[in-house]
């Protein structure tokens, strides 16, 4: 396949605007403006020497702040919601001397930069901290949209921009807006996921090969990548991660040869051609299949979406493929769209547990009996 890069090149002393933004994480302000910002290389996954990344405007340093943001919780698997972003304004004025700037091949076109010299602790200064609810959901004004309106104003009198001289803002409001407690405990049942049902998964596929392989790790991951961090700020309970996975899940189970018939076929080969006996095979699998089980029927859920994800993976570890289909059908009846979705996967409780959570408007809760 053919592929266009843009070539990085050296930018002029002039073509340098004199202030440019850094972020980082609000815990290393106090070394930065000690010690100044050093080049570093990190893990990067094309090598190369060690830089300083910086943008030649707020906005665009905002909008990576949220992308380190979830970046480093997705890493590190931080979950507490006091962490900040801190957004680094650089004054080149400041400096003795200008250290070369390179075009960044992959943000030129947001204004971004690197070089790979120091950069004087004398230059820097705090140009905002970022808290991370606020990186939740963007509230920040998007300058592009708003130029665009400018130049075309909307026809339609219900969606025209009001007359007061002030540029319209635009907001994303997720679906559903969990509160701080319910959020917790749903990032608690995605971290436990990643636990010892993952553990278990991979011990399946180590043993086995066949069709039942992409059926336990897709069916497995509903449950984390309907509560993990990215779901949560976006709102939408994993929708685009959550669809594909069910469907895909499905598809494997629907097939008009029979999965069962498919997985017994591919159980008999593989004994015969690891040298084993038929019911020694079936037997092995079987255990890994029964801690499976074991391991997703231990994990907490509170609502309907949770428990029919957790009972789908719990009846394949027990081989009742059928239940699981079932189970997978419903929800697959309720990813018709992000709303739909981010309702009935939190908002329904399931049986003996409760949800609470507000939809659009945070002061707005909607509440559930017990």
């Amino acid at each position: 396949m053919k592929t266009t890069t843009i070539a990085e090149h050296r930018l002029a002393t002039a073509d340098v605007p004199r202030l440019l933004y850094h972020a980082t994480l609000e815990e290393n302000v106090a070394g930065i403006l000690r010690e100044g910002l050093q080049p570093r290389s990190g893990n990067k996954k094309v090598p190369h020497p060690p830089r300083i990344y910086l943008v030649d405007n707020q906005y665009q340093a905002w909008k990576i702040a949220r992308q380190l943001r979830w970046a480093i919780v997705d890493a590190t698997h931080k979950r507490n919601l006091g962490q900040a972003m801190a957004i680094l304004e650089i004054d080149l004025g400041k400096l003795p001397h200008q250290p070369p700037f390179w075009t960044d091949a992959y943000s030129v076109r947001e204004g971004g930069l690197y070089t790979g010299r120091m950069i004087g602790p004398r230059a820097i200064s705090v140009a905002e901290i970022v808290q991370e609810k606020a990186l939740l959901v963007s509230t920040f004004r998007s300058e592009d949209r708003v130029r665009r309106d400018q130049r075309h104003p909307r026809t339609n009198p219900r969606r025209r921009q009001r007359d007061t001289g002030k540029p319209r803002t635009y907001r994303h409001v997720p679906p559903v807006r969990l509160p701080e407690d319910m959020a917790a405990r749903y990032l608690a049942l995605a971290d436990a996921q990643r636990g010892e049902p993952e553990e278990a998964m991979l011990r399946v596929q180590f043993a086995h090969a066949g069709v039942l392989n992409p059926l336990v790790e897709h069916v497995g991951d509903i449950n984390h990548r309907m509560n993990e961090w990215t779901a949560i700020a976006n709102g939408d309970a994993g929708y685009e991660f959550v669809k594909p996975k069910v469907e895909r899940s499905l598809r494997l189970l629907e097939e008009e040869y029979g999965f069962r018939r498919e997985h017994t076929g591919n159980v008999a080969n593989n004994a015969r051609s690891l040298g084993m006996s038929l019911p020694g095979y079936q037997g092995r699998l079987r255990l890994k299949l029964r801690e499976y089980a074991a391991a997703h029927a231990a994990l907490p859920v509170y609502t309907r979406a949770q428990w029919l994800a957790r009972k789908a993976a719990v009846a394949i570890g027990e081989e009742r493929f059928e239940s699981a289909r079932a189970a997978l059908r419903i929800l697959r009846n309720h990813l018709g769209s992000r709303e739909e979705w981010a309702e009935f996967a939190w908002l329904t409780k399931a049986p003996g547990g409760r949800a609470e959570a507000s939809r659009g408007n945070p002061e707005r809760v909607r509440r559930r009996s017990r």
